[in-house]
């Protein structure tokens, strides 16, 4: 595996490497790009909080799907488990789940869990605006990701550039060293928007891929359309991503954007 991980540290940097360009990598931010801290609340807390929420999504692995490896070289296939809900939080910590929620603003008011997570979102928000970013406010997620040990979350590529945050255990952040190779524009055009039909092309070999080990306080800037898979390590994890759709700089669009709104518009046509 190749470990090639740029960091940027200002918005300089940042300004003239979001999207990409002609090495379109993730990277890391560091320093004045993202000095916010967040001291992560006790575990149990937080999956107790979570896990009675009812737009919780929580999935366990299907008794008959494949075995979850490090490797992800099969996507996981998960099922519904709402009877999580109701374990002893003891056992809850036990239990072999995943579990999404996409708008973390409804644990951080006062009192709730996360409360002062929102001031820190807004300030990084405020902080793109600020350094002359753009982007559609509506669409944009503050999504949590909670993961037992050694889950992984499949092969897919995002819609949306992506700032994934990391708050507690550790993961592993896997991605293709040379994105367009793996996902041509008859890939988006067939995938886009669908990740449950993704599945990881055979031919991947140590050299095509970037593994990012990510800390509590690493956050990563994850380039859409790049395909890529997380896996938790050897403990609980969870993580905060935020969403950036039609995100521009001084007005303009990535070329990315620019492909994944023709081929909407090409869906549109064949569906009328």
């Amino acid at each position: 595996m190749s470990n090639e991980i740029e960091i940027v540290t200002s918005w300089q940097e940042f300004r003239e490497k979001w999207q990409g360009g002609q090495k379109r990598q993730n990277f890391l931010l560091r320093g004045a790009m993202f000095p916010f801290q967040f001291p992560p609340p006790p575990l149990e807390d937080v999956l107790d909080a979570v896990r009675k929420n009812e737009r919780t999504r929580i999935q366990k692995v299907r008794a008959s799907g494949p075995i979850v490896t490090d490797s992800a070289t099969q996507s996981p296939q998960f099922e519904q488990y709402p009877e999580f809900r109701d374990l002893p939080i003891s056992q809850a910590l036990q239990e072999r789940v995943t579990i999404a929620h996409f708008d973390a603003n409804e644990f951080a008011g006062p009192g709730q869990v996360f409360e002062g997570l929102n001031a820190i979102f807004d300030q990084w928000y405020q902080s793109l605006a600020d350094h002359g970013f753009s982007w559609n406010e509506a669409s944009a997620q503050r999504a949590f990701f909670y993961s037992s040990p050694h889950f992984n979350t499949g092969y897919h590529f995002d819609s949306s550039f992506v700032l994934a945050c990391q708050v507690a255990g550790r993961k592993r952040f896997c991605w293709m060293k040379e994105p367009e190779r793996w996902c041509s524009r008859e890939v988006i055009r067939e995938k886009a928007d669908r990740y449950n039909l993704m599945a990881r092309p055979e031919g991947i070999g140590p050299d095509d891929v970037i593994e990012c080990e990510m800390e509590p306080g690493d956050v990563l800037w994850n380039m859409m359309l790049t395909p890529h898979w997380v896996y938790a390590l050897d403990e609980p994890t969870y993580s905060f991503n935020l969403t950036h759709f039609y995100l521009a700089c001084d007005g303009q669009v990535s070329p990315m954007e620019g492909v994944l709104r023709e081929i909407r518009s090409e869906r549109e046509l064949i569906a009328a």
